[in-house]
């Protein structure tokens, strides 16, 4: 057994630090596999098989009062497709629910929602998720700043060029570098080119 003391800092999240004293969550290792105790209920993890990983609990991280288990690769375990996971249990509720994966860089904003800033060869994206039917989604808007290279946008679909296979052809083609770059803004899968200072928070 290996009792691990609510925090988050090395999750993205920010919590009271009374909220942390309220509340522990301990790991525990048997035949069955690994599974966490959470305020009295117990937490099948089934893809983890020790426990060595991070976890987080904190209040009302639906913006409906229920309480979340934020389970994470420890820090010197980051990779570039790491994933969080979420649990949720809601007010007066009996069990978590598994309510979904978030990247593990992904931080919590409050209210039930979500920011990843990420950055891929020369462009930086912003995304979204929040709660809907206790599940985690992805927002349908995001937003993209190219600061490099060659991208293609035809019929709303952005992509590098270097990324596109061979022989197939691009009618609108954009290029940014650090001195000229260009704000994309990215809803319902539709793509287009807006004002510069719409890309604020990718410009920090």
């Amino acid at each position: 057994m290996k009792a691990l003391l609510a925090t988050v800092w090395g999750l993205g999240f920010a919590i009271n630090p009374t909220q942390a004293e309220a509340y522990s969550v301990e790991c525990h290792v048997n035949a069955d596999g690994t599974y966490l105790v959470a305020d009295k209920v117990h937490i099948s993890i089934a893809e983890k098989k020790d426990c060595e990983f991070d976890v987080a609990l904190a209040r009302n991280i639906d913006g409906r009062g229920s309480i979340g288990v934020i389970v994470g690769p420890p820090a010197d375990g980051l990779g570039i497709n790491s994933q969080k996971s979420i649990y949720v249990k809601v007010k007066r509720g009996v069990e978590f629910d598994f309510a979904g994966n978030l990247p593990a860089g992904a931080e919590w904003l409050g209210q039930g929602r979500f920011r990843y800033l990420s950055q891929e060869g020369g462009a930086r994206y912003l995304s979204h998720y929040f709660f809907k039917d206790r599940k985690i989604v992805p927002d349908k808007n995001a937003s993209a700043l190219l600061l490099d290279g060659d991208y293609c946008i035809d019929r709303g679909t952005l992509a590098n060029v270097n990324d596109m296979p061979e022989g197939q052809s691009c009618k609108i083609k954009i290029r940014a570098t650090f001195k000229t770059p260009i704000c994309i803004q990215m809803k319902n899968e539709i793509s287009k080119i807006v004002q510069l200072d719409r890309c604020g928070q990718l410009r920090k």
